[in-house]
């Protein structure tokens, strides 16, 4: 099985796109192809922060992005999207409301909506044999910091089936990035900790607009991070995203991504150049 990771597009009407989507598509088509190759089926994750600083007129395009990816890549494609700080709107009611409407038109899988009471969510995959474990480590609503519902997140695990083979997605990072970096998982040991009790094989995440892995635990659990794949908060940041190759419960491979725009493929300028990343 494979998986697209992907987190932090920030789509908003109020702010222009930093890159030609539909072009950016196109050579996230050709870096699947390379790598993937002919699969009946792809998992793509989101982990958060589809619009940027709550704009709800953000999920409109987002939609429609992922309507032409579903279009673009000639797979099969199984969406797992998990919400970031980014996704809080303040408007007064429940603050995902507008992150449910999407994941709903993106998934119609009412598994994956998010409440105040129902900060964790799941989706079976390959016939119930993997389950995916998404975490709204911004259910709080404070932006500055993410934070897991322990309670909540045990009840889901709980609810597995032992057999289960378990990935959790969530939006912020467990590690800090850069010194004085505060935006971590607040209670993340515990989170971590729990995940690693219930057998899961990788951890996925966003925020930080990094690619990063490491591998903890016995049974070789990954956390792996995915920069931005739209944009670009510093210079010489790269747009990217993550392939995840997952068997026999086991995290086996994983690429980085990242599109060079001087780089030369099939007569034009720019595309992703795909970098093993080393699992321990």
């Amino acid at each position: 099985m494979w998986i697209l990771q992907i987190s932090d597009i920030h789509l908003s009407a109020a702010e222009k796109a930093g890159v030609d989507q539909r072009r950016m598509l196109a050579m996230v088509g050709d870096a699947v192809d390379e790598a993937v190759g002919e699969r009946d089926q792809l998992v793509v994750c989101i982990c958060g922060d589809i619009t940027s600083k709550g704009d709800p007129a953000g999920y409109d395009l987002a939609s429609t992005f992922f309507r032409e990816m579903r279009e673009a890549l000639g797979h099969e494609l199984i969406f797992c999207p998990c919400p970031g700080n980014h996704d809080i709107v303040a408007d007064g009611r429940q603050c995902f409301r507008y992150f449910n409407r999407f994941s709903w038109r993106l998934t119609g899988d009412s598994s994956v909506l998010f409440a105040p009471l129902r900060s964790v969510g799941r989706r079976s995959i390959a016939d119930g044999s993997v389950e995916m474990v998404l975490v709204n480590s911004a259910h709080h609503g404070d932006h500055a910091y993410g934070l897991v519902d322990l309670d909540a997140m045990e009840a889901v695990l709980e609810g597995l089936s032992p057999a289960s083979n378990v990935i959790v997605v969530t939006h912020h990072h467990c590690i800090p990035g850069e010194v004085g970096d505060m935006s971590t998982i607040a209670n993340a040991r515990a989170f971590v900790e729990l995940a690693l009790a219930h057998g899961a094989a990788a951890i996925l995440h966003g925020h930080v607009h990094m690619g990063t892995v490491l591998s903890i635990g016995r049974r070789n659990c990954v956390l792996i991070g995915v920069g931005s794949l739209f944009s670009r908060p510093a210079p010489n940041f790269n747009n990217q995203f993550n392939l995840v190759q997952f068997e026999d419960g086991l995290v086996v491979r994983a690429l980085a991504c990242r599109f060079i725009g001087d780089l030369p493929r099939g007569g034009r300028a720019g595309a992703f150049y795909l970098k093993e990343l080393e699992i321990l």
